[in-house]
């Protein structure tokens, strides 16, 4: 009788099989879990607009408008990366910011927005989040 040591062949694809069921079923929740970072991202960057909105408007008597993010750090002092999201503050009153995304791999976009007195909204895209 040979003392035969390891894996057969249908024991290694039962394990392979098994990773992969589980595999498949933590992928959505995994990817749902990174796009609620990345509202969270946002939304952060929108009330920290909306605070040095408020700043900005205390020292000059106006709000500061712009779509270039450069130019908004700058201005406002701010540190702002533009990492998953687009930024622009627009002069309407009251002044509104405004963070947008495309999601390459999906082909949808999704906009936040955020007035001088509010909590930031979901204008656009998949909003459950």
């Amino acid at each position: 009788m040979l003392n035969q040591k390891g894996f057969t062949l249908m024991e290694i694809m039962i394990v392979i099989i098994i990773i992969g069921i589980l595999a498949s079923m933590a992928t959505p929740s995994y990817i749902k879990t990174i796009e609620r970072a990345k509202d969270q991202d946002a939304k952060l960057a929108l009330l920290m607009l909306q605070a040095a909105e408020k700043m900005y408007q205390t020292e000059n008597g106006a709000y500061f408008a712009s779509n270039d993010i450069d130019a908004i750090n700058r201005t406002l002092r701010l540190n702002i990366q533009t990492t998953y999201w687009t930024y622009a503050v627009y002069d309407a009153p009251p002044p509104l910011a405004e963070a947008a995304a495309v999601n390459p791999s999906t082909g949808w976009d999704r906009t936040w927005q955020i007035d001088i007195s509010g909590a930031p909204s979901c204008l656009s895209g998949p909003c459950n989040y």
